[in-house]
């Protein structure tokens, strides 16, 4: 046989091949002496054992450094989204490097059973020379292993993702998590089992071989009800249907045949020179005074969380339970994540969650050309796609609105997400006055609260209300309301809130308004203080000079996006206007003007459009927003799929009627609609657009991503449709 020269990727895939098929025959014949010969007198020339490749074991080999296996838990499940395995794909093609150059490298993602079954099929096809194996598998990786190089492999769970990256290759983990917008924190995979099938031994050993010996510790944490959950109540609606689904009893579940509690009383043990361990009980309280500890490594800390398979509808989790230990090194801190769909400037509840709308950036930018890409929203309302863009410094912005308060509400919320520490303690002070002294009868005027609600509550009662339930915020209103001190705006976007969130209660007289009025500010209360903690930590760290700040968090590395960008960016409000306010049609004017669309349109859901004119709007926009893209630009939409409220919903609002417009359209303007996303074989539940959003109390969200194309290349136009018009629904 040729002795070929290998390059040094070939040379490693040749020997882990040879390896896994030592491993597998040295397998086999210490099954056959345990079994036959337990005494050891079972002669050599009598062992069983036929050699040949296991893919199984190369599969372990391959991606045996703990490096090559990361974590990465989501903020929301699979209850909630599917959109953030797609992000999440999109972010590591962006931030995979070649190790030797630093150079950009391109992912195929493989399951796991596929990987596998590829690699033996390879193997299979060249005639093997059992005098000399290894040169079987230097032919092998000398004329495949580029098929391998970049061959990425992902595991998907109901809360969480483990992806298995190539030798030679690296992530860039701070980035895919800070830019993220599901993603809550990620790491090195320390250990992985089916809960039913793992013992203490597999545990303990996945942690002796992955813990340093170089006399520094590490916290770990066993994420359990026991510990967390009657603590964590304030962040209650964030932890729903996703960290609390993670969590488990440790007086309940077992590893092997003991109960868990009893294998962490033995960790505390066998480890106890290379871990640190709080003690049982408030973890606000023990985890202060375990990261206290001396010799504690700070910049990671393990997690022991239980976590499960996803159904076959993709949509819930299964009935296998995991055990997954990971060491957590990057916790994704967007302070935008805090409010999420609840900013301090308020004017509807059908507002786009932040960790959604960064989601559905981030799934576009594979395909952008130019990182001097134009973004758009021409229905921006209070902002959450122009402050998830600026994450992105070369990004430019075509941002519009019809309402009259959008620049306004917009501008404030830029203003209180970008303040420090010591000013945002005066809004925390502001807020929870308030919400002290409404709940007092009568008020007792102990601050100036009462007097900025007073001055709010008159600003309220100058809107005019409609026929519907909607409230006409004009331009008189947004003029009087500009005149207004920031503070007393506040007050006044928390009262629009409460109104529009308890309008039935209200009528039926059903709970007092000042209660529902001080419950709500003291949930914002609640979330400007935690705005200041990570203020607090952000103001001691590092700036990465591209938007985020690195800090040391309470357990690992935090990323943050800069708040000193942020306020360079309110001072030039004035100078660059990045929200007007517009009809989306305006976009007529300015062909081939943008890059992205990205937006969520408005659909008579809580909202005071007439029918007739919203059927109007749908009927221009989608010619003109396909107009308005540049070749290879895309257009994003988050539109409603299903109502939980019994709420009408236009049929020319959702997803079935708008996907098929777009195709009809595009193919009107000389457009071609490409396929875009990656599909995760079908061994796992396929991951594609149109992605789901659920909220339980109100609708689901369906988001439809179109890639367009001025040239031919682009696919059959009933392939497509079939795909984003019939997807299964669960309605």
């Amino acid at each position: 046989m040729i002795d070929y020269p290998l390059t040094p990727f070939e040379e490693r895939f040749a020997k882990t091949m040879l390896q896994s098929e030592r491993s597998h025959v040295n397998k086999a014949l210490a099954q056959v002496v345990a079994s036959l010969d337990p005494e050891g007198s079972f002669s050599e020339n009598q062992r069983q054992g036929s050699a040949r490749f296991s893919p199984d074991l190369f599969f372990t080999k391959w991606f045996g450094n703990p490096r090559s296996c990361k974590l990465f838990l989501f903020k929301k499940n699979r209850k909630v989204t599917d959109i953030q395995v797609a992000e999440l794909l999109s972010l590591i093609q962006l931030h995979t490097l070649v190790c030797a150059n630093h150079t950009r490298a391109k992912i195929d993602f493989l399951s796991r059973t596929d990987f596998c079954k590829a690699i033996e099929s390879i193997v299979a096809v060249f005639e093997r020379d059992d005098a000399n194996p290894f040169e079987t598998y230097k032919a092998v990786a000398k004329r495949y292993s580029d098929l391998v190089q970049h061959a990425a492999v992902i595991e998907n769970f109901c809360g969480s993702s483990v992806v298995y990256i190539p030798p030679f290759l690296e992530l860039r983990m701070e980035r895919i998590c800070g830019e993220s917008g599901y993603i809550h924190s990620c790491g090195n995979l320390v250990f992985i089992r089916n809960a039913y099938s793992t013992t203490d031994t597999d545990f303990f050993n996945a942690l002796d071989e992955y813990l340093p010996r170089d006399g520094t510790k590490k916290l770990f944490t066993a994420y359990t009800h026991e510990d967390f959950t009657e603590f964590d109540r304030a962040q209650k609606d964030d932890l729903k249907y996703g960290l609390d689904d993670i969590k488990f009893y440790l007086d309940k579940v077992y590893m092997g045949t003991k109960r868990l509690a009893t294998v962490v009383q033995e960790m505390r043990i066998r480890f106890k020179d290379r871990l640190v361990f709080p003690e049982p009980g408030d973890y606000r309280i023990t985890h202060e005074a375990a990261l206290d500890i001396p010799d504690l490594n700070k910049t990671s800390s393990l997690w022991l969380i239980v976590d499960r398979n996803i159904d076959q509808r993709g949509r819930q989790p299964g009935d296998r339970r995991y055990y997954i230990c990971y060491d957590q090194e990057h916790l994704n801190e967007n302070p935008f994540h805090i409010f999420d769909e609840n900013k301090p400037g308020w004017i509807d509840h059908t507002t786009i969650p932040h960790t959604l709308l960064g989601a559905m950036l981030n799934i576009t930018r594979p395909y952008w050309r130019d990182p001097k890409v134009v973004i758009c929203d021409p229905f921006v309302g209070s902002g959450t796609s122009w402050l998830e863009g600026l994450k992105f410094p070369n990004a430019s912005f075509m941002m519009s609105d019809l309402s009259e308060f959008s620049p306004l509400v917009t501008r404030d919320n830029l203003e209180l997400l970008s303040l420090a520490s010591s000013s945002l303690k005066d809004y925390k002070k502001l807020l929870g006055g308030l919400a002290d002294e409404l709940r007092v009868s009568p008020p007792k005027r102990v601050s100036t609260s009462l007097e900025q609600y007073d001055d709010a509550m008159e600003l309220y009662n100058s809107i005019g209300f409609d026929d519907t339930d909607g409230l006409n915020l004009s331009h008189a209103v947004a003029e009087q309301a500009e005149k207004k001190p920031l503070e007393v705006r506040l007050i006044f976007y928390l009262i629009l809130r409460t109104v529009r969130r308890y309008t039935a209660a209200l009528d039926r007289d059903a709970r007092s308004w000042k209660i529902l009025l001080s419950n709500e500010a003291a949930v914002l209360s609640s979330q400007f203080e935690r705005l200041i903690k990570l203020r607090s930590s952000e103001e001691v760290g590092t700036s990465d000079g591209n938007g985020f700040t690195v800090y040391s968090g309470s357990y690992s590395t935090a990323c943050s996006i800069n708040s000193a960008r942020l306020r360079e960016l309110r001072q030039e409000w004035s100078l660059h206007q990045p929200v007007t306010i517009q009809d989306a049609r305006y976009l007529k004017a300015h062909p081939e003007s943008c890059d992205v669309i990205i937006t969520d349109p408005p659909y008579g859901f809580n909202t005071r459009e007439e029918i007739e004119s919203l059927a109007e709007l749908y009927s221009e926009m989608i010619e003109i927003m396909i107009l308005a893209l540049r070749p290879g630009g895309q257009l994003v939409f988050a539109v409603p799929e299903w109502s939980h409220t019994g709420r009408q919903l236009a049929p020319f609002t959702q997803r079935n009627f708008i996907a098929h417009q777009v195709l009809v359209t595009a193919h009107k303007c000389g457009r071609h609609v490409v396929a875009t996303g990656t599909q995760i074989p079908k061994t796992y539940v396929p991951v594609s657009a149109p992605y789901y959003w659920e909220s339980e109390k109100a609708l689901r969200r369906a988001i439809l991503h179109f890639r367009l194309a001025p040239s031919s290349v682009g696919i059959d136009a009933g392939t497509l449709a079939n795909e984003l018009l019939y997807k299964k629904s669960d309605i």
